[in-house]
């Protein structure tokens, strides 16, 4: 086939991340919107967002999905419908945080919210936790101490006048209900089934597992003695106390990842991260410095006979006349090794014409002309190779006592040989 009349196609890499020109692309469908964006191109992530509507003109706004690519807070997608918002998240996120459903008029604390965790990261085991104003429901998988469902119900906030804090006024807790597994390796009649704590009746209510024959659970009630507080040892209640009821911690976090965005950069990408770039850069200087470093060496005729002594700081007379005469016979050397080389490239190819030569004149009546043609070629490539490993041999010849009287030289006026000047003066 010819030749292509045409360019190569050249991408580099920067265009194909881009996908398409300015690294964005709408589509429009029946009812939908698709929007497509390169990494990295938008702050916060986002790569595509598909908008889905009621009607054909898309004014009527029903659903919209949102896809996320290398957040450092994990988030890979988010829907907005029916005035609620999701967000997925893959593992790797502080508190272990895997989905979290909520309003979107109402996205602060104390609102209707669910969230899902990743229980297996967790050391509580806390895998869903659902919130209304009134109430939290948290379920729990595979506890050490077979919890699996607490539930607290709040009461009003009472209206103090007090000084304001940042949290504000914790709501009062009004019951809190637990639920644990059968443990089999207790009686059941001493195994907790359920313990409500009534607070505002300062009360609490256990019932224990029911034995199979039996139709009723054992249960228990403690009170409160009136006069407790007189009697000491009373525990102080704080915050951190209650921090497997508080969703706070994350809505904060949640909120602080929003405002920074923060995309994850991998190492392997040096032209977007700064810390690669960095180390490239100083890889790059630190193979400079060495590539420098070993150009002095090979430049230092004396540091491989240096070497061979143990580069001693200070040199004696007799050191010193031995590495003159060592680096004198090995350039000595060096230069009939390679005159010795050219003579025998020199004389294979003489020889190996000549005897294309004698073949020529002895079969030279039954060679076709593609033979000879052949032949004629060999001799002009082979009689400029040897002319091009004569004029070497010439020339190496005449150069050669150059070399080894510069050499000599350079050895006359080396400080580190300045021990034998005496002896040549």
């Amino acid at each position: 086939m010819p030749a292509s009349w045409v360019l190569p196609i050249l991408v580099t890499k920067n265009q194909y991340e881009m996908r398409c020109p300015q690294g964005k692309k709408t589509i429009l469908y029946k009812k939908a919107k698709l929007e497509k964006y390169a990494n990295y191109l938008l702050k916060d992530g986002l790569v595509t967002r598909l908008s889905v509507y009621t009607n054909n003109e898309l004014t009527d706004l029903n659903k919209v999905q949102e896809w996320y690519e290398n957040r450092e807070d994990k988030l890979v997608t988010r829907i907005h419908q029916d005035g609620l918002i999701t967000e997925d998240f893959v593992e790797g996120r502080p508190r272990s945080l895997q989905q979290h459903l909520y309003k979107a008029n109402n996205p602060g604390p104390e609102a209707e919210r669910t969230m899902t965790f990743f229980h297996k990261a967790r050391v509580d085991g806390l895998c869903k936790r659902e919130e209304t104003p009134a109430e939290i429901t948290e379920h729990f998988i595979n506890r050490d101490d077979f919890l699996y469902l607490r539930h607290v119900l709040f009461g009003k906030r009472q209206k103090k006048v007090a000084p304001a804090t940042a949290e504000g006024t914790p709501r009062p807790i009004l019951k809190i209900t637990e639920k644990f597994h059968r443990n089999v390796s207790r009686p059941a009649s001493e195994d907790v089934a359920e313990q409500v704590f009534v607070l505002h009746e300062d009360k609490i209510q256990v019932t224990y597992h029911r034995e199979d024959p039996n139709i009723t659970a054992s249960t228990r009630d403690f009170f409160k003695p009136p006069n407790a507080e007189e009697k000491g040892g009373n525990l102080q209640w704080a915050n951190d106390m209650t921090s497997t009821f508080q969703v706070r911690d994350i809505l904060m976090d949640r909120q602080k990842e929003e405002l920074a965005s923060e995309l994850a950069i991998s190492v392997y990408d040096t032209e977007r991260n700064e810390k690669a770039k960095k180390h490239r850069k100083e890889l790059e200087r630190l193979a400079m410095e060495e590539k420098l470093r070993r150009q002095e060496m090979e430049m230092d005729y004396l540091a491989p006979f240096l070497a061979q002594i143990g580069n001693p700081d200070k040199i004696n007379k007799s050191q010193a006349f031995k590495l003159k005469e060592d680096c004198l016979a090995d350039l000595k050397q060096r230069l009939i090794d390679k005159a010795n080389l050219i003579q025998l490239r020199f004389e294979k190819e003489t020889s190996e014409l000549h005897k294309r030569q004698q073949d020529y004149q002895q079969k030279q009546v039954a060679m076709t002309k593609e033979d000879e043609e052949q032949y004629f070629n060999y001799c002009s490539e082979a009689m400029f190779r040897i002319h091009i490993l004569e004029l070497r041999l010439n020339r190496h010849k005449q150069m050669a006592p150059h070399k080894y009287m510069q050499l000599e030289q350079k050895l006359r006026q080396d400080q580190r040989l300045s021990a034998i000047h005496s002896i040549f003066g």
